[in-house]
């Protein structure tokens, strides 16, 4: 019996495939990464599919998905790989890093007295 990665990696680019590499995956973890510079008509299609690929995929693969904003810090980015690889219990999820906001004062009218 040939042992299936724990992880595999989907790339989804402009004018790329989304249905045939997410089927065709044999692995126990699927990361769809997803180009944030997709046409907003095919992000709305890539967006909407992590669910139903998870339901098609169920038990034996987990899918999930990751949108990193072209600003995103790398390290962001790579701890919310690990993370959707590495929950057993996660599938269906999209998760979409975005750049740090940048430390600020807090809002003193806010704060109680």
């Amino acid at each position: 019996m040939i042992d299936r990665p724990a992880s595999l990696r989907v790339a989804i680019g402009p004018g790329g495939d989304l249905v045939a590499p997410v089927r065709s995956a044999d692995a126990e973890s699927v990361l769809v990464l997803i180009d944030p510079a997709l046409d907003p008509l095919t992000m709305a299609q890539a967006r909407a599919a992590i669910g139903p690929f998870a339901i098609e995929r169920a038990p034996g693969t987990r899918v999930n998905a990751l949108l990193a904003a072209p600003d995103a810090d790398p390290a962001d980015v790579a701890a919310a790989a690990r993370f959707l690889e590495g929950a057993r219990s996660t599938t269906g999820q999209l998760l979409e890093v975005t750049a740090r906001d940048r430390p600020h004062a807090p809002n003193r009218s806010s704060t109680n007295r």
